[in-house]
């Protein structure tokens, strides 16, 4: 113990102590906050991980596929659009027409140039992914007597005929495309069911908005193009009057269409119709609105007239339905079962 306190008592000794000790806790706080950066940096590195992964399964649990996985087409509907870009769709259809052929490419897309001279309708996107496109472009002497013949068979038509040859290049094809226009024609107006005028404008209507080949009525069977008029004059009896217009129900497309062509959507649309007839004012033209509106035939009527009794409370959904038939797309209520109005199934459309 002497020995402890002589060796304390010199000031210079107590000095050297305090200067050591000072030094050595700084070493070892700044080696310890060295510790602490590490341990910090490493816990960030790991939570940025596991918030990338968990991002990446909640992705995927909401059904968005990550891009680095290789097989994110596997369960879904693959179109041609996810497979091919439109260079690539471009080349698959003129390496098919060219060895189909025997011409080489660059002629190919020159006399492709002067189809679209003839035709301007022709879209760009979609004119040089078209095979039919370059097969036509190698007979323009056939597209122009074509386009002339069919626009003299359609005379009481005042829309563009080569918006509907563009559509469909079956019709610049075909040798006969003018004999089965005029053979759908006279099919339509037979039975004096439609005039001249209103079969020129349906079948116009088919082949210019229409997607579906099999409703274009130039080429299909004599049989479907009497089904379809007969499939007219239903619903022209349905609705009281003849000025339902069937071209302005193809204009809407193909769903729209459906009702021209298929016995079982026809006979739904005939049912909506008589339902539309009994609720609307005797004085209001059912024929005319269902057919700027054809989606109204697609629908139940008594659940639509609900849905505009709760919607607008003030106003009867005659009145409301008469003012502004548009207003059948915005009430209608997807999320909804019906249940508690009685409607079970929901069938959308």
């Amino acid at each position: 113990m002497s020995v402890f306190v002589a060796s304390f008592s010199s000031p210079s000794r107590w000095c050297s102590l305090l200067k050591g000790s000072t030094s050595s806790s700084k070493s070892s706080s700044s080696s310890s906050g060295r510790r602490n950066e590490r341990g910090a940096t490493i816990q960030k590195r790991g939570g940025a991980k596991t918030s990338a992964s968990s991002l990446s399964s909640e992705n995927h649990s909401r059904g968005k596929p990550n891009k680095s996985e290789p097989y994110k087409f596997m369960g879904r509907t693959v179109k041609e659009k996810h497979v091919f870009d439109s260079q690539m769709a471009n080349e698959l259809a003129l390496e098919v027409v060219s060895e189909e052929t025997g011409v080489e490419k660059e002629e190919l897309k020159k006399t492709l140039q002067n189809l679209q001279s003839l035709l301007p309708e022709l879209s760009s996107s979609s004119l040089s992914s078209n095979a039919d496109a370059y097969r036509a472009s190698l007979d323009i002497k056939l597209v122009a007597r074509n386009a002339i013949q069919i626009k003299s068979v359609f005379r009481e038509l005042r829309s563009n005929v080569s918006e509907m040859i563009a559509k469909d290049l079956r019709l610049a094809l075909d040798p006969r495309a003018s004999e089965r226009c005029e053979k759908a024609l006279e099919v339509l107006t037979g039975r004096g069911e439609m005039t001249r005028e209103e079969a020129e404008n349906l079948v116009f209507a088919t082949h210019r908005y229409c997607a579906d080949k099999k409703k274009m009525l130039a080429f299909c069977e004599e049989e479907t193009v009497l089904e379809v008029c007969e499939n007219v004059r239903r619903i022209r009896s349905a609705v009281g009057g003849e000025a339902f217009l069937a071209h302005k129900v193809c204009e809407k497309g193909d769903a729209a269409a459906n009702m021209l062509f298929e016995s079982e959507k026809n006979e739904a649309a005939c049912n909506a119709a008589k339902a539309l007839v009994e609720r609307m004012p005797k004085d209001c033209n059912v024929a005319l609105m269902v057919s700027d509106f054809p989606n109204l035939l697609l629908m139940d009527i008594d659940r639509l007239f609900s849905d505009l009794t709760n919607a607008f409370k003030s106003t009867p959904p005659e009145e409301t339905l008469r003012r502004d038939p548009s207003v059948s797309f915005r009430v209608r209520s997807f999320n909804n079962s019906y249940e508690d109005d009685g409607f079970s199934e929901d069938d959308r459309i």
